[in-house]
């Protein structure tokens, strides 16, 4: 298998001409909320891009959980932020079918995965990189990893270590891979880095920034290492886990 990797939206155009497979990376927090909403009964999620699609979306459902946000902040009269620990207590007390997220970064690069026709969309991180790596393995002779970035437009540290953890998972499994030079390099920085995980990310600028807004608890939650076995897959403009689709 061939991996290669690109970041933010933009990066998407490149991996469209190289893969038909994409997995969007956006470790603090959108992916890992996705994750958490999946694990938690939500059958459906549904990303927009703009705060007020949110809202008029909402409307049309009976039980719908609208978790939004504006530069990490939950936006005002939104359910919930973009949080997979307030997700999972909210979910916990009361249960939603169908989510609907607007995040600063990992919802607009899902979106145009989605508007590139791209064959396969898969959402990944630290959480269900075992999971993904499984998925993939046997359906893709190439896939691409798409790092959203902080805001959408700089590096992020969690972001390449996740697709590191990613990519050795595939590693583990396949036994032999292919991966371009960034691919490569995001292994070989997770390899480095995954016996203090934790302490890596928090020198990032997503973590001080979730730290500035008092919920630092959100860093831990979303760093776990292959605790679920959910698979969020992308097609027409929701999405479920993979194990819905079957």
């Amino acid at each position: 298998m061939i991996v290669h990797l690109a970041w933010f939206i933009d990066g998407l155009k490149y991996l469209r001409k190289v893969t038909d497979h994409v997995v969007i990376i956006d470790a603090l927090r959108c992916s890992a909320t996705i994750v958490t909403a999946l694990e938690h009964s939500v059958r459906s999620i549904i990303p927009v891009e703009r705060v007020e699609d949110g809202f008029m979306l909402k409307k049309r459902f009976s039980r719908a959980l609208l978790s939004a946000e504006v530069d990490a902040v939950k936006v005002p009269d939104a359910d919930v932020g973009n949080s997979p620990t307030k997700i999972r207590e909210i979910l916990s007390r009361k249960r939603y079918d169908v989510m609907i997220i607007r995040t600063s970064a990992g919802t607009r690069a899902i979106k145009k995965a989605l508007s590139l026709g791209f064959k396969t969309v898969v959402i990944g991180t630290f959480l269900n990189a075992r999971a993904v790596a499984k998925y993939l393995a046997n359906r893709a002779s190439s896939v691409g990893i798409l790092c959203a970035g902080y805001k959408g437009k700089y590096f992020a540290i969690e972001d390449f270590l996740a697709a590191g953890a990613i990519v050795g998972e595939l590693f583990s499994l396949l036994g032999h891979l292919n991966p371009e030079d960034q691919a490569l390099a995001s292994h070989l920085a997770f390899k480095s880095a995954k016996d203090s995980l934790i302490d890596v990310i928090l020198m990032g600028r997503s973590a001080r920034r979730l730290a500035e807004i008092g919920e630092e608890y959100d860093i831990q939650e979303s760093i776990r290492m292959n605790v679920s076995e959910v698979v969020p897959v992308a097609f027409k403009n929701e999405i479920r886990d993979a194990s819905a689709l079957i």
